[in-house]
């Protein structure tokens, strides 16, 4: 089995051990009666993890073993795992405890999202850089947003449990697929220094394209992580849809349908439209999910939403990842992604904060609303922020 594989293999199964708690968690407290706000707190204390830990996970990276750290982020999620199983034998299911997992799983979120990206120019050539990110976050589509929402949620409305003994069952399989891989991408370099824990932002900051789309990803990764915190509670709760975990779980799996789809119709959208406008389709995509929920359309009409959305999303981290891979230097990409995505995903955490007083004081309408209208504004700015002299397509020419 190819390097390649195996590493699109082990992070697939650890995304949707990882996504399985983010899914899980959720749906047990919308099914319970908690408010928005109480969601948003769970939601909170998982992408807290990057604020807190991103950029020393970036010098980790670029200091150490990156497959190392890719095993240790599938520790630290079997482990995470382990205790909520704990806590749902035992009925201490407080929230505070399940903040302490969430914390938890965020961090194994960390490591395994920075060093499955940072890995990749070790094991492939720098012309098949774009084809191997279609084939990563497609795998990871399919196990993260595609399987992983239906399945899990349907498992929550059957028996809580067996959703997290089957998030740690495939936990157990991803890492026995990366133990399989041996002598690839695990060279050591540099002792570790603090010192250099800001270099990655120094970096991104005097880079250019950098700046304008790590901005970019900031405002839109606000309204995503409001989205996450409010579609549940809007079609769980009786204030929004009324519905079940198993209908959440289709929404969230619309959204892993059309980043599938996204992710092999890559190639020919972006030698059609060309980079800046595939960006661009994330963007839209993030207003549209956002403003047909404020809308009040209803169940279908929101589910066809998060499929378009799913379709831009995966274009921007495709699109993304490749440059990141083309242009940085293998002794500094580690701390660039990690910079990057530090600043992005704590921009997910606002949003995750924001969303439940939001919908508790404006209802769901408005809170949708807020955030539609927030990357409104990012559209109008974007030929600014991003402008047509900044081609992203031609270092992976060259």
């Amino acid at each position: 089995m190819r390097p390649l594989h195996l590493i699109v293999a082990s992070v697939t199964g650890a995304s949707f051990g990882i996504n399985a708690v983010k899914y899980a968690v959720p749906a047990l407290l919308a099914l319970a009666g908690s408010s928005a706000s109480q969601i948003g707190v769970f939601a909170a204390s998982v992408t807290a993890a990057w604020p807190v830990l991103g950029l020393f996970a970036g010098l980790l990276l670029d200091r150490s073993s990156k497959l190392g750290v890719l095993r240790l982020g599938e520790i630290i999620a079997a482990a995470s795992l382990l205790f909520l199983v704990a806590l749902y034998a035992t009925s201490a299911l407080a929230l505070a405890l399940l903040c302490v997992a969430g914390f938890a799983i965020g961090a194994a979120e960390v490591l395994v999202d920075t060093s499955s990206q940072s890995i990749l120019p070790e094991i492939v050539a720098k012309r098949e850089l774009r084809s191997a990110n279609s084939l990563l976050n497609g795998a990871k589509t399919v196990g993260v947003t595609l399987l992983a929402p239906v399945l899990i949620a349907a498992l929550v409305d059957i028996e809580p449990l067996s959703a997290l003994a089957v998030a740690a069952l495939v936990l157990v399989a991803a890492f026995a697929a990366i133990l399989r891989l041996k002598g690839q991408a695990a060279q050591t370099s540099a002792a570790l220094r603090f010192s250099d824990l800001t270099s990655g932002l120094v970096f991104l900051a005097r880079t250019p394209v950098f700046p304008g789309l790590t901005l970019v990803l900031a405002v839109m990764s606000i309204a995503w992580g409001g989205w996450f915190v409010l579609i549940v509670s809007y079609v769980i709760s009786d204030t929004g849809l009324g519905l079940n975990a198993t209908a959440y779980g289709s929404v969230v799996t619309m959204l892993g349908l059309g980043s599938l789809t996204g992710a092999f119709a890559y190639g020919f959208l972006q030698r059609t439209l060309g980079t800046r406008p595939v960006l661009m389709l994330d963007v839209l995509g993030t207003i549209l999910f956002h403003a047909v929920p404020a809308s009040g359309l209803g169940f279908i009409p929101s589910a066809a939403a998060a499929y378009l959305a799913g379709i831009g999303g995966v274009t921007w981290v495709i699109s993304v990842s490749a440059y990141q891979q083309a242009t940085v230097p293998g002794a500094m990409l580690g701390r660039l992604v990690a910079s990057y995505r530090w600043i992005g995903w704590s921009a997910f955490f606002t949003g995750s904060v924001i969303a439940g007083p939001l919908a508790d004081n404006l209802g769901f309408s408005g809170a949708f609303t807020t955030f539609a209208l927030l990357n409104v504004v990012l559209l109008i700015a974007f030929p600014f922020v991003i402008p047509k002299s900044q081609i992203l397509d031609e270092p992976l020419a060259t």
